[in-house]
């Protein structure tokens, strides 16, 4: 009887490694049926995880830029699925006519490995195991095949699934012939995030010399895991108020409410074959809404701004965050803004006044549209009831070149 061995699975945020070669790894010969040279024994099942940098409902963004903040919350839960590399449908006539398919895998045939499964991320930390069960009341691991060579997909949806299975919690997916996604409805306060492990990557340093035993019992035996590397799909707006030139009126002002217009639908590519990328695809240009920026209550619940205070501009040269962040669709030119306040005038009576702000990406910055997995910091300075002035600076939430300034302080 063949022996199957488990395998290790690690997610990561951002890893880049270099491959290096060993000649202890015989060469593949079929490059349309990918199978490893056969392994006995058996290993225990091990997942990790990191997120890549910059929380599950609505929570709102996961990690932060770099350092101490970028970190899983424990809150967050993940999906996986691993996928037979040999899924398809092959021509038996003819071995080389070999159509990679996703349409025909299942977990009875062994194409599907794992199949959209729940993972609890770690907490505290930008690393650590998470635990992915087969059987989760019997805490029943999962199993590499002998022979076999897998891919992993990961994928992070928060609240955002447009339906969910039976269990109330596993996002529905649609399968189609080169690709698996999720049909999704944001609302502002939710981070979405797809990963796949790198084959290159992860056998760098190790004996495995040849990319294509990646994710095998071979593999794993050699210490070769899966790592996840999990990229941000939205762009990312963090909000900063101060009191223009120090103005003691300006803080007299109350920010009531800042919303965002942006585009809310489309479905969120898990896994792909071919050219077909994972992301945010098909994007719903009639699903425009005004997303509102929120804060967090004393639970971590995501609550209408100046639940807890009002929301005024403070003395001093530095602004402060107000809010959490609002996580829009990426990939347009520009954002509506409307920011509502209020103050009290000299009778005693609170009038109201709204702003309306369009932010654009600038000519001549080589973005030329607001990008996903960037961080924008928008600076709110306020010198009264009439007069509200916007700037946008960019912070990545990877580690890029030096902050783009984006100067949109045009009204309409």
């Amino acid at each position: 009887m063949k022996t199957i061995k488990s395998f290790y699975f690690a997610a990561a945020a951002a890893m880049a490694l270099a491959v290096s070669c060993s000649k202890s790894s015989p060469e593949v010969e079929n490059s349309y049926f990918y199978t490893a040279p056969a392994e006995t024994g058996l290993y225990e099942v091990k997942f990790g995880t990191r997120p890549q940098q910059v929380q599950s409902k609505s929570i709102g963004a996961i990690g932060g830029v770099a350092g101490a903040d970028n970190t899983w919350s424990g809150k967050e839960t993940l999906f996986i699925y691993g996928f037979n590399r040999n899924i398809g449908v092959a021509n038996p006539s003819d071995p080389s006519d070999y159509v990679r398919d996703f349409t025909g895998a299942t977990v009875e045939n062994g194409y599907c490995l794992i199949n959209n499964v729940a993972a609890q991320a770690p907490a505290g930390s930008d690393k650590g195991s998470i635990t992915v069960y087969k059987d989760k009341d019997t805490q029943e691991p999962f199993f590499y095949t002998p022979e076999d060579c897998f891919d992993f997909y990961g994928y992070y949806i928060d609240d955002a699934a447009n339906e969910l299975a039976e269990d109330g919690i596993t996002p529905v997916a649609v399968v189609e012939a080169d690709r698996v996604y999720v049909p999704f409805t944001i609302n502002g306060g939710q981070d979405l995030m797809v990963a796949k492990a790198d084959q290159s990557a992860d056998i760098a340093g190790s004996e495995v010399s040849n990319e294509a035993y990646a994710y095998s019992a071979y593999s794993a035996r050699r210490d070769v895991h899966p790592n996840l590397v999990f990229t941000h799909e939205l762009a990312r707006f963090v909000f900063k108020i101060k009191a223009g030139n120090n103005s003691e009126n300006a803080t007299g002002v109350t920010i009531n409410s800042l919303t965002v217009r942006s585009m809310t639908s489309g479905n969120l590519v898990v896994a792909g074959l071919g050219g077909t990328e994972c992301g945010i695809a098909d994007a719903d240009a009639g699903s425009y809404a005004e997303l509102e920026l929120k804060e967090k209550d004393a639970e971590g619940n995501l609550v209408a701004l100046g639940t807890a205070a009002p929301v005024k501009p403070a003395l001093g040269d530095e602004a402060v965050k107000i809010g959490e962040s609002l996580l829009l669709m990426p990939g347009e030119t520009v954002y509506d803004l409307t920011l509502n306040i209020s103050q009290e005038n000299y009778t005693g009576v609170i009038v109201p006044q709204t702003h309306k702000v369009r932010i654009s990406v600038p000519e001549g910055n080589e973005a030329k549209v607001f990008e996903a997995g960037h961080q924008y910091n928008v600076i709110l300075t306020v010198y009264g009831l009439e007069e509200v002035r916007v700037s946008v600076e960019l912070t990545p939430w990877v580690d890029s070149d030096e902050p783009i300034i984006i100067d949109p302080d045009k009204k309409d």
